[in-house]
């Protein structure tokens, strides 16, 4: 049996300002096609909720469906990002949702 010492660790590229570091953002990831949360998509997916909710229907006081549209809007974010944890959990098919 024949052992040779290590080279020195001078000689080798291991040390971190060594290894070169490629120019990287978004676009260069998997990610690149992915829509970035704003507070306009928020907004957009918030009416579109809203509109397919049925709290129109069940609280028929305007003034209190406003008060109701506010708050839940001023929290739905949260409410979106909990939903979308949750979804992940039990898909139908391909598509993320919360069912039966």
């Amino acid at each position: 049996l024949k052992c040779l010492p290590r080279p020195k660790r001078e000689n080798l590229a291991i040390f971190e300002e060594d290894i070169p570091v490629p120019d990287w953002g978004i676009k260069e990831s998997i990610f690149w096609g992915y829509m970035i949360d704003t507070t306009d998509l928020y907004r957009k997916c918030f009416e579109f909720d809203w509109n397919q909710c049925k709290i129109p229907k069940i609280i028929k006081d305007p003034i209190e469906q406003d008060e109701v549209k506010r708050y839940l809007e001023s929290i739905y974010k949260p409410i979106r990002e909990t939903y979308k944890y949750y979804a992940g959990f039990s898909p139908c098919g391909h598509v993320p949702c919360i069912g039966q």
